[in-house]
């Protein structure tokens, strides 16, 4: 798996490298709401992107790793599976997000390409709809994946009330996955609806609320356990 994460991850750079030989040393970098150019720069800038990409897997990479780590070296065997079960779940969902930066830089790239200064007139490619609805999408996918994580602080829906046992983990991660891919459609259907500035816009308070939400079940979840938990203690006479 970690091959295949590597090997998507730098489609984009291999990608750049060779379609910088047809770019012309100036290209757009920045477009206004009617899909114009407004700011050109070199075609070296386009670098930005894959080292980001490189970057942001880098990172996601060590967290495997970590877990990977944890499900050798925890001394519950329980622990272990669990460690064991969210490295591969953080694998899938890093190849997702690969996935994902591969759309979007390619959508970056063509719009590079398409619009060189001899084209200048052309409309570009509403890049910022689409990352809203790649990125919809996206959350529709790891979302399918969320509840099947085992209690941990770095996956998943962390607070100290989610945190409290394995049923206030499991359920607050199950409506947090209902309440992502809740979100997920919300966020494609704005931005295939709206102009891109308003679907941002939407983007980010659908993920406000829904992380509302999600923060107040977890306390409502926690809360019932407790109940529980005061339940079944003994009662002195």
């Amino acid at each position: 798996m970690k091959r295949i994460i590597w090997s998507v991850t730098m489609i984009p750079l291999i990608a750049t490298a060779v379609l910088m030989q047809f770019m012309p040393e100036s290209v757009p970098m920045h477009f206004d709401i009617s899909g114009k150019a407004d700011r050109w720069g070199s075609k070296y800038e386009l670098f930005i992107v894959p080292a980001i990409v490189i970057a942001v897997i880098l990172l996601f990479s060590f967290l495997i790793a970590f877990f990977e780590k944890r499900s050798h070296s925890m001394p519950d065997e329980k622990e272990r599976a669990g460690a064991a079960s969210n490295a591969k779940i953080m694998k899938i969902i890093v190849l997702c997000i690969a996935v994902f930066f591969n759309a979007v830089d390619g959508f970056i790239l063509y719009n590079a390409y398409s619009m060189s200064k001899e084209k200048a007139d052309n409309t570009a490619v509403d890049t910022v709809r689409i990352v809203c609805i790649l990125f919809g999408v996206l959350m529709i996918v790891m979302a399918n994946f969320i509840p099947k994580s085992r209690k941990n602080r770095i996956m998943g829906l962390r607070t100290k009330w989610t945190m409290y046992n394995d049923i206030t983990w499991r359920k607050s991660n199950m409506f947090g996955a209902a309440v992502l891919m809740l979100t997920g459609a919300l966020t494609i259907i704005g931005a295939a609806l709206t102009a891109q500035t308003v679907s941002v816009i939407l983007m980010l308070v659908f993920l406000m609320t829904g992380t509302a939400a999600c923060i107040v079940y977890s306390r409502i979840v926690y809360k019932k356990e407790l109940n529980k938990a005061d339940k079944s203690l003994p009662k002195i006479q």
